[in-house]
């Protein structure tokens, strides 16, 4: 099948050319295997993305502190407890939570984080569809690479032709606006 925009070959269960990046959809008429371009999907810049970042950092900045007051009060309890343990085991809990709320909500329905979801954001692969929890979590761990390199890394949000960052690139996922 073939893409009306660009004429390269489309798989029939995408919704976004991998070529060019039209969003598809199936031409009605004698011939069904030619696709024809709806819009293109609007990819979500660098401020956008960067403010929903902000929110779920928010966000779970105050679920930590919630979690380790909690942890802290029921250790604080038992005379026993090495506070260079806990405390290095609440680190250790912060970066699992971290990665389960962004794979588990970028892979579920949604595609997107609670930040994401209030700017009309979501989360999907090349083709337009839903990410699975694996590649989720290679995006996930990818941001250490954006993060490494001084943050150019996410700043590539901000001047590539899809809006990657170097961890959407990695895991072969965008950014789109879902409003749009």
């Amino acid at each position: 099948m073939l893409c009306g925009n660009c004429g390269a070959q489309v798989n029939a269960a995408h919704r976004f050319c991998s070529s060019c990046g039209a969003v598809i959809q199936k031409q009605l008429g004698a011939n069904s295997s030619v696709f024809m371009p709806k819009d293109a999907p609007t990819y979500a810049g660098f401020w956008l993305r960067a403010v929903a970042l902000f929110i779920d950092a928010a966000l779970l900045m105050v679920l930590s502190v919630v979690v380790v007051l909690f942890l802290y009060f029921i250790a604080s309890r038992s005379n026993t407890v090495d506070m260079e343990l806990f405390l290095n085991g609440a680190n250790g809990l912060g970066i699992i939570v971290s990665w389960l709320y962004y794979a588990l909500l970028e892979s579920s329905a949604a595609q997107a984080t609670f930040g994401k979801r209030l700017l009309g954001l979501k989360v999907t692969d090349l083709a337009g569809n839903k990410i699975s929890f694996a590649r989720a979590t290679g995006r996930y761990f990818g941001k250490v690479l954006s993060s490494l390199t001084l943050l150019i890394g996410y700043l590539l949000a901000g001047i590539t032709q899809k809006k990657q960052a170097l961890h959407d690139m990695l895991a072969s996922t965008v950014v789109v606006n879902s409003n749009a």
